[in-house]
């Protein structure tokens, strides 16, 4: 039997297992997905910037109906089911789903009868039905957001892993099909684009509900129910604000780029983020996993600073590792869509990967901790006031300085945004932001940005000289402390599959 003094101790430990280890599976399996969907995008590429574009486009339709037609979003579920007696569960997930869906509707039926609404959006560039891919993917998208958000709230990591990876898998085997028959250079491209999205999104669906039904929702447990915990409406409309102004700022930029100029400068955005997206992969991975581990500390009344340390330590060092690369090879890592993109993206990629390594590592999981003691409408405040400051600022650089426009608003609008994740987490939950980790980032946008600068143009010297700056950064880091070797292995026991947890001292 625990005793009392070491069962807070023992939760912890036991949170942080199993937070790790569908973090792990969700760090491979995406590794994979990342992987497919790069190949994805190049094969896209190959084809030219304009088809690169009008796949950017479907992917921005996917991502507005997973974030505005969800009522709360996926955090709604996250939160509340840790705390839920098991009988309560089936309840609270069936009445959530349908006032979910009854907002989807809602919504659905106001861009319906309001076709403007998308315009506000799109513009003229999509040439596509957009209101027959709304009416075909809001159902299938809104099951599959509620699916994944069960998985993770109830830390099921190996299953939501293969789920929402099974997307990306399943994008490249129907392009490439189309591809290799010649469907994507017909006039009805876009519609065959259009089937492969559905299906890959059908596809990971079923994956994951399977396991839904069989663990969460018995048969007969529904009858006559409906449970909503106390303090929900609260939470969720402020969560699902907060979330409508989150899609705002992530995804202003290809918005912009839409709107003010055309798909073919789209498809030069796209060949950049495709790159710039490894910067924030591991933290967006762990994040997945850290506001459950948070949700399950907090409402367990036990510690969250040193988790919270190390949670940021290793989104410092990780995302670090990558922005570095991509700096400093940005042009070798371009020509792979050719040298039309190796060109005209090459400015694009480098400052989409600064403002990601100076914000990602910290943003995320700023906000989390904060969502987890239940300062959602502060949170709420936060994107929305960032959001408005994004628009000025896309909205007076886009039109005058074009892609580089996009690329300097982005780096404002992530510092804006971390400057209020840092003051609402020092608010609210007073954990010592992690100065040591954030001067990681900063001197590897240093070196980066230097490297990128001096030694950008393609040729062996240049390669060898930014290798040798790649070696040389990690051994600064080291000589003067700003990582250890300690530090650098704790990292690698949490990434590697023989590591199950990592060490959290008691306080």
């Amino acid at each position: 039997m625990i005793s009392s003094s070491t069962a807070p101790h023992t939760q912890r430990e036991e949170i942080l297992k199993r937070t790790f280890s569908g973090a792990k599976w969700m760090l491979y399996l995406s590794g994979s997905a990342l992987v497919a969907g790069f190949c994805t995008n190049v094969l896209l590429g190959r084809l030219g910037a304009e088809m690169l574009g009008l796949y950017t486009l479907l992917m921005l339709i996917v991502s507005m109906i997973q974030t505005f037609f969800v009522f709360g979003a996926s955090n709604v579920l996250v939160n509340y089911l840790p705390n839920l007696q098991r009988e309560n569960k089936p309840k609270f997930i069936l009445s959530y789903s349908v006032l979910v869906y009854g907002v989807g509707a809602m919504l659905l039926g106001i861009c319906l009868l309001f076709p403007q609404v998308m315009g506000l959006v799109f513009k003229s560039e999509l040439n596509i039905s957009t209101s027959l891919y709304l009416i075909v993917l809001v159902p299938i998208l809104l099951a599959q957001v509620l699916v994944w958000a069960i998985l993770q709230a109830e830390l099921e990591g190996t299953v939501l892993a293969i789920s929402q990876n099974a997307v990306s898998w399943f994008y490249l085997v129907t392009v490439a099909l189309l591809f290799v028959t010649g469907f994507l250079t017909s006039e009805s491209s876009g519609s065959y684009l259009f089937t492969a999205i559905v299906a890959a999104n059908v596809i990971a669906f079923l994956i994951g509900i399977v396991y839904v039904r069989r663990e969460y929702l018995p048969t007969g447990s529904f009858a006559g129910s409906w449970f909503l915990p106390k303090g929900f409406w609260s939470f969720t409309l402020a969560l699902h604000f907060g979330t409508l102004f989150n899609f705002l700022i992530t995804n202003a930029a290809p918005m912009f780029v839409v709107r003010e100029l055309s798909l073919r400068d789209l498809g030069y955005y796209r060949a950049a983020a495709v790159f710039a997206g490894f910067v924030p992969w591991v933290p967006s991975v762990f994040d997945r996993s850290f506001y459950p581990s948070f949700c399950n500390l907090v409402s367990k009344k036990l510690p969250t600073h040193d988790v919270y340390g190390k949670f940021a330590r290793l989104n410092a060092m990780s995302s670090g590792i990558v922005a570095l690369t991509i700096l400093l090879f940005a042009r070798e890592f371009l020509s792979v869509f050719g040298k039309e993109f190796s060109d005209s993206s090459y400015i694009m990629l480098a400052l989409l990967a600064i403002g990601y390594v100076v914000s990602t590592p910290f943003v995320s999981i700023n906000f989390a901790l904060v969502t987890a003691h239940l300062k959602t409408p502060h949170t709420m405040a936060a994107y929305a006031i960032t959001a408005f400051c994004g628009i000025v600022l896309f909205s007076i650089l886009a039109p005058a300085y074009g892609l580089l426009g996009i690329g300097i608003a982005f780096i404002g609008l992530q510092i804006v945004l971390l400057a209020f994740s840092i003051g609402l987490t020092w608010h609210f939950t007073r954990s010592q932001f992690p100065l040591r980790a954030f001067a990681i980032t900063l001197l590897v946008t240093a070196v980066g940005s230097c490297g990128a600068y001096y030694f950008g143009t393609v040729s062996l010297l240049n390669t060898a000289i930014k290798a040798g700056m790649f070696v040389l950064f990690f051994v600064s880091l080291i000589a003067t402390r700003l990582i250890t070797i300690d530090e650098v292995k704790e990292m690698l026991r949490v990434l590697l599959p023989q590591s199950r947890t990592i060490g959290v001292q008691e306080q």
